[in-house]
């Protein structure tokens, strides 16, 4: 395995950080995982239901009754994401729409590239400004639905909740 690294003087968020790394990832298929949560998914899986759906991006999503308060995404019946933060898809939804939360984990093509332009290398995120522009420009952009284990780990008090819930087996993670 070959890892490569794109150093940060000054973290430039999920965005910035994406385009400084463009170099490695703008030929291929590339997953991007938040490192500030704990979940327990089968990438395998969320990597079929992307090319399943000839996706520009597949994100997992999960319910959360906060979703609202952290920004919710809406997909249609076919998984299809129809509403990102308040950007509208221009594509009709198809069935019923069901209101998720980002769980940052997705799976993307380099085309994502293409709706960072003019973003230069500063702090940006994908969340706010990158995939609410594919989403309005009816690009091809799947959530995938996730009910298992995830943990935000964004502050010491999480980290010690996710913590107890695996020391508890209230919560596990499976290692392929």
């Amino acid at each position: 395995m070959n890892i490569s690294y794109s150093h940060e003087l000054e973290l430039l968020e999920t965005g910035g950080g994406l385009l400084k790394a463009k170099a490695y990832l703008q030929h291929d298929t590339f997953i991007v995982i938040n490192t500030d949560a704990l979940i327990d998914i089968d990438l395998s899986a969320v990597l079929k239901n992307h090319r399943q759906n000839n996706a520009a991006a597949t994100l997992v999503l999960r319910p959360d009754a906060d979703a609202d308060r952290y920004g919710s995404i809406d997909i249609d019946a076919d998984g299809r994401i129809c509403r990102f933060l308040e950007q509208r898809s221009q594509v009709e939804p198809i069935g019923a729409v069901k209101k998720l939360m980002f769980t940052g984990v997705q799976i993307l093509e380099p085309q994502v590239f293409k709706y960072m332009d003019g973003c230069g290398l500063k702090k940006f995120s994908t969340t706010r400004e990158t995939y609410p522009r594919m989403v309005h420009a009816g690009e091809r952009v799947f959530g995938y639905c996730f009910e298992g284990f995830w943990q935000d780990l964004g502050t010491p008090e999480r980290i010690t909740e996710a913590e107890q819930k695996l020391t508890s087996g209230h919560a596990q993670l499976h290692f392929l």
